[in-house]
């Protein structure tokens, strides 16, 4: 029993811990395209003012 028990709560655990990965990587993934799009923003602001 005491292995059943210890078995779920391992089992519990990597759930929580691959959920808060997930959410993580998706975080981190929004957090990446947000800065590519505003660095990218920034290049294309910078070419723009240079070009001219």
């Amino acid at each position: 029993e005491s292995l059943v028990s210890e078995g779920a709560a391992l089992e519990v655990s990597l759930v929580i811990e691959g959920a808060s990965l997930e959410d993580c990587l998706v975080t981190n993934g929004a957090a990446l395209e947000a800065s590519l799009v505003t660095d990218g923003e920034a290049l294309e602001d910078c070419l723009v003012t240079n070009g001219a």
